[in-house]
């Protein structure tokens, strides 16, 4: 079975990785498509991690996505409910613009934050409202007697 994607094997690679210690540096100048790839190979390195690094750090074509914006792509209705987040993230760079990638993430995030605030919103105040703490809560009314 062949791979897709090349395994990293070159004298670049193993700059790079030398005993525990990861080093970057060596990665400038590389082809992007080749940066993120090693990225992507790494031991533990998650998707979204890797799509971040290349996106920030090596001003490569990504728009990472984690689980959290995601849900809220599916939602929203704005991607395939039964997409994984790589189809998610691979969609998301087959529509934006590489010049775009930056600012497309960071308008993404934000939603994406203000989506979780709001709906940590919504889930407090609808638990409020049931014990009677929150916004919606009636008060009780106390009625004195008048003598």
């Amino acid at each position: 079975s062949t791979s897709r994607h090349p395994t990293f094997t070159s004298d670049w690679s193993s700059d790079v990785c030398s005993s525990d210690l990861l080093s970057l540096d060596k990665l400038s100048g590389r082809p992007k498509k080749e940066i993120r790839l090693y990225l992507e190979q790494l031991p533990g390195m998650a998707p979204f991690v890797a799509a971040h690094m290349a996106l920030v750090v090596f001003s490569g074509h990504a728009v990472p996505v984690d689980d959290r914006l995601g849900e809220l792509l599916q939602v929203e209705g704005a991607v395939n409910p039964e997409f994984t987040v790589a189809q998610m993230t691979g969609f998301l760079e087959r529509h934006v613009r590489a010049d775009s990638a930056a600012e497309t993430h960071a308008a993404l995030t934000a939603w994406a934050d203000a989506g979780t605030q709001r709906a940590t919103m919504v889930r407090t105040t609808k638990r409020s409202t049931r014990t009677g703490t929150g916004r919606g809560a009636k008060k009780k009314r106390t009625s004195k007697s008048k003598a």
